[in-house]
């Protein structure tokens, strides 16, 4: 059950330092750690000396999906594990995959993420928030675990720690255009081709959250901008949830301009769900202090979201509207 390893990483030492430490504490003796340095990191020279099970490939910047598609060139093994390099191994996490693969051979399996220990007060509260079905719906699940193991889809298996058998990636890939949600195709490609997805909610992995309201924005918006970009690759796989923030925030525009209470009314429902779902999951995590942080977390990323899906819907309008003019030029 030999696993090879594979870390895009970027500008990123320390977190990815936290990683390999904690991976190779768990390694197996004929399992591989594939590092691709996509762009540009000063800690790799020293990881290679530290382990032979290190391989480490230097690339030009490109997309995490190039990235990962080109460590598959490598890859040895039968089973793949992607990680993230800012993800830590907790105890046990390797005994936890393996006892999945011979009880239940999936194909592909994964499971949720949790904040680290040491994370800070923002931290905490985005993880709580990311729990919420109002934040984030169905995909809430790759990051709040359950008490059963269900069946796998790009709606709760997450990238940060996704595991693959080879075998399945000789022909498929990541869609190497993609910034984000390229395992969001992948898997639902392999699902139709057959391959068998499990999500188990006690496979799970710790993960860094974003430290400020920046990078969220960052982070989020480029999610939904992406989501609406893969409109177009894989629409079967889409639903009507995702137009919802962005149907949000046209709501929202609309209020501005005709401020009456009825039209409010919506947003009165919303502020109370907020509460009550915000109220809840802190209670549950014993962290009633981060109640208004996770509150106002809780509706900035469906902003933050319908912004960047809004933004991708009009660059794949425009594209599609550009190339149908220059093939009409062309046939001019």
């Amino acid at each position: 059950m030999n696993t090879s390893f594979i870390i895009v990483t970027f500008n990123r030492d320390q977190l990815l330092k936290e990683c390999i430490e904690s991976l190779m504490k768990q390694i197996h003796d004929h399992d591989e750690v594939i590092i691709v340095d996509n762009g540009n990191s000063s800690l790799l020279n020293d990881l290679q000396k530290r382990s032979n099970k290190i391989n480490i490939h230097k690339i030009s910047r490109t997309t995490p999906a190039a990235a990962r598609n080109y460590a598959l060139k490598f890859a040895k093994n039968e089973w793949l594990c992607f990680l993230d390099d800012d993800t830590i191994l907790p105890k046990n996490y390797l005994d936890k995959a393996h006892k999945i693969i011979q009880r239940f051979k999936p194909d592909i399996f994964g499971g949720p993420d949790q904040v680290p220990p040491q994370a800070s007060e923002f931290e905490n509260a985005l993880s709580i928030a990311l729990k919420s079905p109002l934040s984030t719906a169905h995909t809430r699940y790759r990051h709040k675990t359950t008490k059963r193991l269900t069946a796998g889809s790009e709606s709760n298996l997450i990238l940060c720690h996704l595991w693959i058998r080879n075998s399945w990636l000789s022909k498929r890939k990541f869609n190497s255009n993609l910034q984000r949600n390229e395992e969001n195709v992948l898997i639902d490609d392999l699902i139709k081709a057959g391959a068998k997805a499990l999500y188990s909610p006690q496979l799970w992995i710790y993960h860094h959250r974003k430290k400020n309201y920046a990078s969220l924005y960052k982070a989020v918006s480029t999610s939904g901008y992406f989501r609406a970009k893969t409109i177009g690759i894989n629409p079967s796989a889409q639903k009507i949830i995702f137009f919802t923030p962005s149907i949000f925030i046209g709501y929202l525009l609309f209020l501005l301009v005709f401020p009456t209470p009825m039209n409010a009314f919506p947003l009165f429902l919303y502020i109370m769900l907020n509460s009550i779902t915000s109220l809840k999951e802190v209670l549950v995590m014993n962290k009633l202090h981060l109640f208004f942080s996770v509150s106002l977390i809780q509706f900035l990323i469906i902003i933050f979201y319908g912004c960047g899906f809004l933004k991708g819907l009009f660059a794949s309008l425009s594209s599609f509207l550009f190339s149908r003019g220059f093939s009409f030029s062309r046939g001019a």
